[in-house]
């Protein structure tokens, strides 16, 4: 998971278990050139077992896909169902229903 920064982190029941995944993002443009700049983490999905461990859940099989920099991520609720709510460094904000 830690292809590059974590900046984010929010808790969200994404398959419906009643345990909630955890939903990391990041992303880091801010260094010199000669650095280059931390680009790589295109969001991460952790799934909590019901024994407690962990495992990371493939893109390929969740679908997510948050480029650029992420200073946020909030769950809310609108209409009785979560919404996901994507905060961008220098970009307008993205709302995704989970389902």
């Amino acid at each position: 998971m830690q292809f590059s920064c974590i900046r984010a982190l929010a808790e969200v029941d994404i398959d419906g278990d009643s345990i909630p995944e955890i939903l990391a993002a990041g992303n880091d443009y801010g260094f010199v050139p000669q650095f280059s700049r931390l680009d790589a983490s295109f969001g991460h999905i952790v799934k909590r077992q019901p024994d407690g461990s962990l495992s990371s859940m493939p893109a390929r099989e969740t679908g997510l896909r948050l480029q650029g920099v992420v200073r946020h991520l909030e769950v809310i609720e609108l209409l009785g169902k979560p919404h996901l709510i994507v905060i961008y460094n220098n970009r307008e904000p993205e709302l995704y229903a989970i389902p």
